[in-house]
């Protein structure tokens, strides 16, 4: 992918700084991410003159001084069956210890090292009708898809009408329509209760019967994980409206004597008085008749009547 050229023996390197590309489109990266990559220790790199293949691209290149040059110093290939990524320079483990020094994380170093690996292992899709979609979604987010449908020659087309269906847990099915947009197609299937779906897409172009199948999640919202710090300002206008107070760990005392003010707040206890027949409790009628039948018998047997 990088042909190299050495002027000099390999021994003999200069420090390069890295330069981003701006129009990278292999994947996509923050603009605090591009600043952070670009105060990172220069890296040591050969002396040499470089040029990258056609299928290669550039994330960055070098930096002599201020001025950019087109030597690539972290380049990705993408081929049809074969993807690589290649650096020209040495040091990359001082980056991730920059990164805390300058920032005091390292988020900005694993995430290039995570979409570094993510698009190493991605394997190409050759389907010629493909749904994309998050695979999680929010119980209050609307569950939007995209599809993208291509001819023999992998032009993209949206012509035929494609159709897809969604099935809950519980076996039920919902029929969509996919709605053109650009040249693909888009479903925002709105709001929809949580749980695991299933889905199964197609479509028929030229007589050929294109399929797509998969699933998504949709996680129950909890109110109360969207905001898990104390609201203390709320519960002081909750307070101001209700007549009531709100107070600090170390102000509990004011609680006695805020209880003490209030009169109309004191202990009271309330009696009501029942009466209830005997015979209505036959849990309890029923032994007590039960004995006083037997100590009749039992005195009559003896004669004490």
């Amino acid at each position: 992918m990088v042909v190299s050229r050495w002027l000099v023996m390999p021994i003999a390197a200069a420090l390069a700084p890295a330069a981003v590309v701006p129009d990278f489109s292999l994947f996509t990266l923050d603009p605090g991410d591009v600043r952070a990559y670009e105060r990172f220790p220069p890296l040591q790199v050969p002396f040499a003159q470089y040029a990258l293949s056609r299928s290669g691209t550039a994330l960055m290149t070098q930096r002599i001084g201020s001025v950019r040059t087109d030597y690539p110093l972290f380049a990705f290939q993408a081929q049809a069956e074969r993807r690589t990524a290649i650096t020209c320079g040495e040091g990359l483990w001082r980056w991730r210890l920059a990164d805390m020094q300058q920032n005091n994380t390292n988020d900005h170093f694993d995430k290039l090292v995570q979409k570094t690996v993510q698009f190493l292992a991605l394997k190409q899709d050759k389907s010629r009708f493909r749904v994309i979609g998050e695979r999680e979604f929010a119980q209050h987010e609307r569950v939007v898809l995209n599809a993208e449908l291509y001819n023999a020659s992998y032009e993209p087309v949206n012509d035929p009408e494609a159709s897809i269906t969604l099935k809950d847990e519980e076996g039920r099915e919902f029929p969509y329509t996919f709605s053109r947009a650009g040249t693909g197609y888009r479903l925002d299937a709105g709001l929809l209760p949580a749980g695991r779906y299933t889905w199964s897409a197609g479509v028929t172009l030229s007589g050929e019967r294109l399929t797509a199948k998969g699933e998504f999640l949709v996680k129950p919202l909890l109110a109360e994980k969207m905001n898990t710090v104390a609201d203390h300002g709320l519960w002081e206008n909750i307070a101001a409206r209700t007549g009531g107070i709100t107070t600090g760990p170390a102000q509990l005392g004011r609680i006695t004597d805020a209880l003490k003010e209030r009169p109309e707040m004191a202990a009271r206890s309330y009696s009501h008085a029942s009466f209830s027949d005997l015979i209505g409790l036959r849990w309890l009628f029923l032994p007590i008749l039960l004995m006083l039948s037997l100590e009749w018998a039992l005195r009559r047997r003896s004669g004490a009547y």
